[in-house]
């Protein structure tokens, strides 16, 4: 058998990987970094309720856990009385202060993410994206950096599994688990759509 032909039917067997244009993967980063500094933003927010709760200090009056930070709140946790421990006083000071340098670093990173989608090559997607009830700007921008080129996916089926919007299911012989939604999944995307519906 010739070599040429083997060679051939090798690489007919061999299965395409998208790999994106770097002006995308630039993109994309720039919404990950976003995603992770939203993560950042949590923690600094846990970490400031648990050590309210660990030194037994109150929430300010009119306010309670879960509503949104505002700058009058902040001022509020920065002047609560902690007794006579400076200890305590400082390292809540230290906390507000590293919530507030993440929320600062969110505000830029949404900034430069609105300003994307108005570049040329992102603007009509983004534009037919929004036209969706319940996705918003920021939203929009997460779905088409992460999916990119839809085309790429031959059926829906491969769709609902880049997403990770399947079942997981455990098989053995005649016995079939349902374990309910798949763990493998583009958490970014995954978590876009779920919010956005």
């Amino acid at each position: 058998m010739p070599v040429n032909y083997v060679s051939t039917c090798r690489l007919k067997k061999q299965k395409s990987v998208y790999i994106p244009e770097l002006q995308w993967e630039h993109s994309r980063s720039l919404i990950r970094a976003r995603g992770r500094i939203v993560s950042n933003q949590t923690r600094c927010k846990n970490r400031i309720w648990q050590l309210l709760h660990f030194s037994g200090l109150t929430l300010p009056l009119g306010y309670e856990a879960g509503q949104y930070w505002s700058k009058n709140f902040i001022q509020q946790l920065e002047s609560l009385d902690c007794g006579d421990s400076e200890t305590l006083k400082t390292t809540l000071k230290l906390y507000i202060r590293d919530y507030q340098q993440t929320r600062d670093l969110l505000l830029a990173a949404t900034r430069a993410i609105r300003k994307l989608c108005k570049e040329p090559a992102y603007e009509k997607q983004i534009t037919l994206l929004r036209s969706v009830p319940g996705i918003g700007e920021i939203n929009a921008a997460i779905i088409l950096m992460e999916l990119q080129d839809i085309h790429r996916f031959k059926h829906f089926d491969q769709l609902c599994s880049y997403v990770g919007l399947i079942p997981d299911t455990s098989d053995s012989g005649e016995t079939r688990i349902s374990k309910g939604i798949t763990k493998r999944s583009n958490q970014y995307l995954r978590a876009a759509l779920v919010e956005s519906s």
